[in-house]
């Protein structure tokens, strides 16, 4: 094929030049969209249209050497697609991203893949510092879920300590025991509390009585035992038995979200790690959690649908991954 330049010189010797000269300013638009984003690695103020999208898709999957039009692909290894309908749907890509055990590394066979895994890692990086997480430097997408994000967590950071513990604040979802045993360490249940209004408690049963369904005075929601965790630390042998503390933010009523300051606050007294559980927590309006202030060691895994500015402040970073498709995790010190 060849290159741009000639393409629009023998089209101008075809058709009547004013057109073609339209045509090649719409071209040049759409070649500077692509360098924009290939330069900055960052999300356009502006959102593509679908087609320019989709031209640039295909633009990379041309880069694949599945999709050399003079290969004949007959290693084992090549990227071969039987159905015509996968084919469209991935757009003609068929290699993998990554390559001997490193999910980051560039795939000898698939530049355009690569290509686009790095430009979406960047531009993941890019949306959660729109939201807040500022102090973030390093992202990789990777199709995981709450679980085995939680999971990953608790690996890394097992892998720099030895400690066989986690203190885990009770919510019914089996994601959060199922990570936690994956990664072989033992579990502490933290109940939760039943919340108590001011002011109950001082009134006379008469009182109580006549302002019964009166919320201010009468509550049913599940809060964070602060209390029972100190209980638990001390229990389990010190600080030096436990690995982290799991909180949550993201639940169902009547569980209300964690109270994660306060054990924040408990996690930087005792030197724990403390894991926020905070699936989805970022389509919310504000938490009001600045998690700079809290003086612990964090982890934070959260789902990624759709961000807001400012909701996050973030620690200093110590060690990265994102896990996206329902989930981002980065550890943090």
């Amino acid at each position: 094929m060849f290159s741009s330049e000639e393409f629009w010189q023998c089209a101008r010797d075809v058709v009547d030049v004013p057109y073609v000269r339209q045509a090649e300013e719409v071209s040049k638009r759409k070649k500077a969209l692509v360098k924009a984003l290939m330069k900055s690695g960052r999300m356009p103020d502006d959102g593509w249209q679908e087609h320019e999208i989709v031209e640039f898709l295909h633009m990379c999957a041309g880069m694949d050497s599945n999709n050399f039009s003079a290969n004949v692909g007959v290693g084992e290894r090549e990227g071969r697609v039987i159905s015509p309908l996968v084919k469209r749907l991935s757009l003609g890509m068929a290699h993998g991203v990554g390559r001997s055990g490193d999910i980051a590394a560039v795939q000898p066979k698939a530049a355009g893949s690569s290509l686009i895994a790095k430009l979406a890692n960047t531009m993941c990086l890019d949306a959660l510092r729109i939201a807040g997480l500022t102090e973030l430097k390093k992202a990789i997408i990777l199709p995981c879920a709450t679980g085995l994000s939680l999971a990953l967590c608790l690996l890394s950071l097992k892998s720099t300590i030895n400690k066989s513990w986690v203190i885990w604040l009770r919510i019914d979802q089996k994601s959060c025991l199922k990570a936690i045993a994956l990664a072989g360490l033992r579990i502490k249940v933290i109940e939760p509390t039943r919340d108590i209004r001011k002011g109950s408690v001082s009134k006379s049963k008469k009182q109580q009585a006549a302002d019964f369904g009166n919320i201010s005075d009468f509550g049913d929601e599940l809060r964070t035992d602060v209390h029972a965790i100190e209980q638990a630390i001390q229990e389990l042998g010190g600080a030096q038995n436990i690995l982290a503390i799991i909180s949550t933010t993201s639940c169902f009523a009547p569980r209300a979200p964690d109270d994660v300051e306060s054990v924040g606050k408990i996690c930087a007294k005792f030197n724990i790690f403390h894991i926020i559980n905070n699936v989805s927590a970022l389509v919310a309006v504000r938490f009001g959690y600045d998690y700079n202030s809290m003086g612990s060691s964090l982890v934070h895994p959260v789902s990624f649908f759709q961000l807001k500015r400012r909701y996050f402040q973030f620690s200093k970073l110590y060690a990265s991954f994102c896990i996206l498709d329902s989930a981002f995790s980065a550890v943090c010190k």
